[in-house]
């Protein structure tokens, strides 16, 4: 979120340090973090850590990096970030969705979750925001528009 932030208020107020500093915060996260077959995890270990610390993501990380992707292409025009936005949301749908009574849960499985093994699906956004809005808002910014057919 705070990516999304600084590229937002970059745009705004037309500062190029705090652009630059948001990009090399969000291609750091996409190559160290991302795991094509997982999706993103939420910490990125050092060389030194264990590979324990790596832990896996929840929906949460995955539609803010997904906003974070989409601010970076709007204010570089780089068509890699939205790619990659797509990837986060194909991801987002392959592993939170719930086929069976729609919405998203806000982690892909219970196990992930230790003591609090209830996965939900969270419509209040507080403190941050909630998971169905902001996955509404994640697929309407990376699915393609049908074209009219006459």
């Amino acid at each position: 979120m705070s990516i999304s932030a600084y590229l937002i208020a970059a745009r705004v107020l037309d500062l190029e340090e705090p652009k630059r500093f948001a990009l090399k915060s969000l291609d750091r996260i996409l190559s160290e973090a991302w795991e094509p077959q997982r999706g993103l995890l939420h910490v990125v270990a050092t060389p030194i850590q264990s590979r324990q610390t790596r832990c896996r993501r929840n929906a949460r990380r995955l539609r803010a990096a997904r906003n974070a992707c989409i601010e970076a292409y709007e204010s570089t025009s780089v068509l890699a970030y939205f790619n990659f936005a797509q990837k986060i949301v194909e991801v987002m749908v392959a592993k939170v969705y719930d086929p069976t009574s729609g919405g998203f849960f806000d982690a892909e499985n219970a196990e992930e979750l230790g003591a609090l093994a209830a996965r939900r699906k969270p419509f209040q956004d507080s403190p941050t925001p909630a998971g169905d809005p902001a996955a509404a808002i994640a697929l309407l910014a990376c699915t393609p528009i049908p074209t009219m057919q006459h």
